[in-house]
């Protein structure tokens, strides 16, 4: 998934209630990081040729706070660059694009990082990666925090300009707002003074993110059950709506506070289709996830239904999530789902990298799927490990392992098990193969030891390994099955050492160098000795005269 923003902690900006809060309060941060590929630069008669375009502005230390008090209104769009970064270069194209559609209201502006001037306005906006885009407009900063491309800055710009609250006269126009934002935030007043300083203040902050309504109309009040006046209600598609609960001591300031961090707590769904704008916050930030694979071209909303119960009640410590399993098969592979097997429930546990399937002999009901969640916390259910298919036959002296077959085969309690962790991508695991081989060949002779590789591309390996680098070479011994990560040189004579020093069953060196173990090095030094004393009378025999 390339060119979004990812959000870590809540899908919200706080930055303003965050800035308000008392002392040693800690509220959820949302940040950006935007990837693009690298494009094409911005150098010499480009720099003028955007100068002179209209809609956009080189801005410098003199121009900036002109152009912020000039273009306070309607805005004032700006990137935050560096000439020589691959992603800023990226960015240009779709930023100008956009400043030639929307023709100068709002207005588009760069800055220039890398100059002196560039760096303090930098430093005073708090830019810290490149690109960063900044959203102007009456005395408040607004992160862009949506696709780089010019349609969705776009949309963004048009929805900046607008109203930060609109109203909404009739209910059809309600269902289709609701329908089309999923979330809206609903002031229900007699009149438009009615409306709280508080939701003013939060709709102005997050009105980039949210759409905020106020509705005057009793015929709506009516319809909807609506007896208080004031009443201030997230509505949520296909979910159930939540009331804000006014404390009456709270002074104004506080009031705001509380308000925008309960809107920015309920008012992100809490069921939503993985798409390349939420991809990271649902899976990068280290909160478990809950994923419905199924087939979007023939989706029943009856299964994204039974998960609500199991959304609401773990909510905080869950994200729950919809993927078209069809479009994302390889995605659907790596988290253990087979082929044709859609729709599919898995549980992603991102911090210990590992997955958990909903039994496919079970349906997908509410009940069965909110006690498989339930378990999957307690450390009731296994994970579950991709495998791929062992080999019918292999000659050595290397063995392949799979994931399936691990357990069975490393916990042998007759072999030392020598293991190679590796990736078919991994350039220094090619570089060890020749190596881990010639290791085998001089272990040939050894029954009690077996040498394996396990490739991670296709393969899951046990979540208690802990493995976090390739190529990893563990020895799982005999008499103890502790997994023991060789962390020497990577040379034959260094790895028949680390064998020799911690194997279970002895290994030897016979005289010409070939290696034994066991009860077969015993076998083979009865029989040698057989031989030598067979030998040497034959050999020194006096002749006769």
């Amino acid at each position: 998934f390339l060119g979004h923003a990812a959000f870590h902690g809540s899908s919200i900006n706080l930055s303003y209630f965050r800035d308000k809060a008392i002392p040693n309060m800690r509220f959820p941060t949302a940040t950006i990081v935007l990837m693009f590929t690298y494009g094409v630069g911005l150098f010499g008669s480009e720099e003028q040729e955007w100068q002179d375009s209209p809609g956009s502005k080189i801005l410098d230390a003199t121009s900036m706070p002109e152009y912020l008090d000039k273009y306070n209104d309607t805005g004032l769009f700006v990137e935050f660059f560096l000439p020589w970064c691959g992603h800023s270069r990226r960015l240009r194209s779709e930023f100008r694009r956009a400043a030639a559609v929307m023709g100068g209201s709002p207005m588009f502006a760069r800055v220039d990082c890398s100059t002196a001037d560039g760096a303090n306005i930098c430093q005073q906006n708090e830019i810290t990666y490149h690109p960063t885009l900044l959203f102007f407009q009456k005395g408040q900063a607004y992160e862009y925090l949506h696709r780089a491309t010019a349609d969705e800055m776009v949309k963004y710009c048009r929805r900046m300009m607008d109203d930060d609250v609109n109203s909404v006269w009739k209910i059809v126009h309600l269902v289709d707002m609701l329908e089309r934002e999923q979330v809206v935030v609903a002031a229900f007043v007699q009149d438009a003074n009615d409306i709280g300083e508080h939701f003013l203040v939060t709709a102005r902050n997050l009105k980039d993110q949210l759409s905020f309504v106020y509705i005057t109309n009793v015929g709506i009040h009516n319809i909807l059950g609506i007896s208080t006046l004031p009443s201030y209600i997230i509505l949520r598609q296909q979910q159930d709506s939540v009331t804000w609960q006014q404390e009456q001591s709270s002074d104004a300031e506080s009031l705001v506070m509380k308000f925008g961090l309960w809107v920015s707590e309920w008012a992100v769904p809490l069921i939503e289709p993985l798409t390349q704008d939420n991809y990271y916050s649902k899976l990068g930030s280290g909160i478990p996830a809950l994923i419905l694979y199924r087939d979007d071209s023939a989706r029943s909303d009856k299964l994204q239904v039974a998960l609500y119960k199991t959304a609401a009640h773990f909510k905080g410590s869950l994200n729950v999530a919809t993927l078209d399993g069809i479009r994302y098969q390889q995605l659907a592979l790596k988290m253990g789902i087979p082929p044709r097997t859609i729709p599919s429930l898995v549980f992603v546990d991102i911090k210990n990298e590992s997955h958990y399937v909903f039994p496919r002999n079970q349906p997908l009901r509410e009940d069965l799927i909110f006690d498989f969640v339930q378990r999957v916390f307690a450390h009731q259910v296994s994970p579950t490990l991709r495998s791929a298919d062992a080999p019918l036959h292999e000659d050595g002296p290397v063995y392949t392992l799979v994931a399936k077959e691990f357990r069975g085969r490393v916990m042998d309690p007759a072999k030392d098990v020598l293991v190679n962790f590796r990736t078919r991508w991994c350039g220094f695991c090619n570089l060890l193969e020749p190596t881990y081989r010639s290791l085998a060949v001089s272990m040939a002779h050894v029954d009690s030891l077996v040498l394996y590789e396990f490739d991670v591309s296709s393969n899951d390996p046990e979540p208690y390994l802990n493995l976090t680098s390739y190529p990893t070479i563990t020895l799982f011994s005999a008499h103890n099955k502790t997994a023991l990560t060789y962390m020497g040189d990577r040379s034959v004579s260094g790895l028949t050492e680390f064998l020799q020093k911690h194997v279970s069953i002895k290994i030897e060196s016979l005289p010409d160098g070939h290696l034994v173990s066991g009860e077969h090095a015993e076998r083979v030094r009865s029989a040698i000795d057989l031989m030598k004393n067979s030998i040497t009378p034959i050999l020194h025999k006096p002749s006769s005269s």
